[in-house]
């Protein structure tokens, strides 16, 4: 009897044995793709990187961090691991892409540099960083939480020679810029009504200037969802209105006069029914939802249908459906919209993770770049993608 109970003993330690291995084996196989950021210094990093994503695990269970996946010409991808930031996301000129930690910001190009930062940032506002053309400024704009008398937020600004940052009022719905000046929509709940403002940064210093209202977001079920583009002396965003009583969703196009400083009025852009069940689906899942090419507003609705308005007459034009599903279950993770094209971050029947281009012209698709290892490296790990762009060092390989 006693033989048998050491014999089944023996059995138990060998099976647990057995687990380990096959569990060691799926976690290294898991994280193979993964790498330190000392990868990111490598000098020709970012010769054949063609996209980058970012995913990060949220502010209630940061322990998963966060990875920047760079996806190259062939499909692979490669990670690198950082901390998590919630909403968080990346920046990019034609040379460099800037991505920042808690209390860090990388910038990764030509020269691998690193900038120690004093504030701790753990949410940021959803594809809020850009670039400043015209005095070579990366920026992020992070939330902080509610102060003293009002919420605030923490602007990043530098670029090679260094980076600052500073605490500044403000709750961002909606954020852009023009080359020049930061454009932001602050719907801080201490303000009466949500304010469109500028930003301006000079060299180590930032003004925030005191904006003008946006009426319609007081009204009842009208929110913005979309970015800031601005085209001449005209400031565009997208507003949506959904309501619990309907399953009609309407859109419009919503115009600031930046010469004038002034609300211009909001512009019917379309509209589509959504079944109840689904109604959480009816938004864009991606915040850079519109593109303005020559005199011509694109916006792709979560029904991957491109709605065109245009910016003379401010009237709405043809809706151009895009060759793909229009089932609002599977729109888009993400899109990138490119001068010649349009790029969106999938996933396919199959469960893969793809990029597909797309026609402005008739929505015909492009191109097709399956992603490799990508599953691998986040299917294990409690995060979300928050970002998403082509990398414009890089345009030449996928421009074609």
């Amino acid at each position: 009897m006693n033989k048998i109970k050491w014999l089944i003993i023996i059995a138990v330690i060998v099976l647990i044995g057995i687990f380990i291995c096959i569990g060691t084996f799926k976690y290294t196989n898991t994280v193979s793709d993964v790498k330190q950021t000392e990868t990111e210094k490598e000098k020709n990093f970012l010769n054949d990187k063609i996209a980058a994503i970012y995913y990060s695990a949220t502010i209630d269970y940061p322990k998963d961090g966060s990875y920047t996946v760079y996806i190259d010409e062939k499909g692979k991808a490669t990670a690198v691991k950082g901390d998590a930031i919630e909403v968080g996301t990346i920046a990019q000129d034609e040379k460099n892409i800037v991505r920042q930690d808690k209390k860090e910001v990388y910038m990764i190009g030509g020269n691998f540099k690193k900038f120690p930062m004093q504030h701790q940032v753990h949410t940021s506002y959803g594809q809020s960083s850009g670039h400043l053309i015209k005095e070579n400024i990366f920026y992020f704009l992070n939330n902080q939480g509610v102060g003293e008398n009002h919420y605030n937020s923490l602007i990043r600004w530098g670029n090679g020679s260094g980076f600052h940052e500073k605490i500044i009022p403000g709750f961002y719905t909606s954020t852009g810029n023009d080359g020049e000046y930061i454009y932001v929509i602050n719907e801080d709940s201490s303000t009466k009504t949500p304010t469109f403002q500028g930003i301006k940064i000079d060299k180590d210093k930032v003004t925030v200037g005191k904006g003008t209202t946006i009426p319609i977001l007081n009204e009842e079920n009208w929110s913005v969802y979309s970015q800031i583009i601005v085209k001449k002396s005209s400031a565009f965003f997208i507003l949506y209105n959904q309501t619990d009583k309907s399953n009609k969703v309407q859109f419009k196009v919503a115009e600031i006069d930046l010469k004038h400083n002034k609300y211009k009025g909001a512009f019917p852009l379309g509209s589509y029914n959504i079944p109840e069940e689904i109604s959480q689906l009816a938004i864009p899942l991606s915040t850079n939802n519109f593109f303005v090419k020559n005199d011509t507003l694109y916006h792709l609705a979560a029904n991957s249908i491109l709605y065109t308005f245009d910016l003379k007459s401010m009237k709405p034009g043809k809706k151009i459906p895009l060759n793909r599903s229009t089932k609002f279950e599977n729109q888009a993770k993400f899109t990138y919209f490119d001068e010649s094209k349009i790029f969106l971050l999938e996933i396919s029947k199959g469960g893969k993770y793809v990029i597909n281009s797309y026609s402005y012209k008739n929505g015909k698709k492009l191109k097709s770049t399956p992603i490799r290892g990508l599953e691998k490296i986040i299917n294990n790990a409690h995060v979300s993608e928050y970002d998403f762009f082509m990398i414009k060092k890089n345009k030449e390989i996928w421009s074609d």
